[in-house]
């Protein structure tokens, strides 16, 4: 999928090795980050290896069994809000137990300090309701 020297500064991503020297060697072209044939594929709309799994793994796909909560910032530009919304409103139509919880006009990290007593509060809540069903 990744040509060699893109592959080279993932590595050094997710390793964490000296990755504003990986961050600077970035293309400026995001295209040229990929092999030739999975560019045509994706050009021509063909099928692909990649393009198979991010359709079956994509947020529309599945639907959750058990309660789902989908907190995310109204300022998110990492993951937009209208994906938490449509991977809510998907899994519902196909019976899924989820729901969407905006906390604030916060960016993607942001929405995690806002996010965390909220999902602590529900999972005391759901801790609660199961304790006293015993």
């Amino acid at each position: 999928l990744l040509t060699n020297e893109a592959a080279r500064i993932s590595d050094a991503f997710a390793l964490g090795k000296d990755v504003a020297a990986a961050h600077a060697r970035l293309p400026t072209d995001p295209r040229k980050l990929f092999q030739p044939d999975f560019l045509s594929s994706y050009d021509a709309g063909q099928p692909h290896w990649f393009l198979d799994a991010l359709s079956f793994n994509g947020i529309t796909s599945w639907a959750p069994r058990a309660p789902y909560r989908a907190y995310y910032g109204e300022a998110d530009v990492d993951v937009l809000p209208e994906d938490s919304v449509t991977f809510v409103k998907r899994a519902q139509v196909l019976g899924g137990n989820a729901s969407a919880v905006p906390v604030g006009a916060v960016d993607h990290f942001g929405s995690l300090g806002l996010a965390v007593p909220k999902i602590r509060q529900w999972f005391d809540e759901i801790s609660d309701a199961g304790a006293a069903s015993k």
